[in-house]
């Protein structure tokens, strides 16, 4: 759910980025009008789509016998351990901050 209601915060971001740099000047208002009522279902519904990807796979002859011999030379294989909520909530702290000061 978080992943769905991001994904249609980042595409309502873009429609209004697009709105404000290139038809905020317009005189079309009746255009404008719709446009901006128009993103807002089909924010809601582009991430219900799902595109599927036509690639091959990176691995195609790949054997536990291979897995095995990597592991006893002793490689190391790191994981990465990013992760975004922990970012968004460091970049809503920031900007709660920078505001509270503001304010104050």
């Amino acid at each position: 759910m978080i992943l769905y209601l991001t994904k249609v915060f980042l595409t309502l971001t873009i429609f209004l980025i697009f709105y404000h740099l290139v038809l905020e000047r317009e005189k079309m208002h009746q255009f404008n009008r719709f446009f901006l009522l128009g993103i807002l279902p089909f924010s809601f519904i582009t991430p219900l789509y799902k595109i599927n990807s036509f690639t091959k796979p990176v691995i195609e002859n790949f054997k536990s016998s291979d897995l095995i011999s990597v592991l006893e030379q002793g490689e190391i294989v790191q994981e990465n351990n990013f992760n975004l909520l922990i970012l968004l909530g460091v970049i809503y702290g920031i900007i709660t901050s920078i505001l509270i000061v503001r304010f104050f």
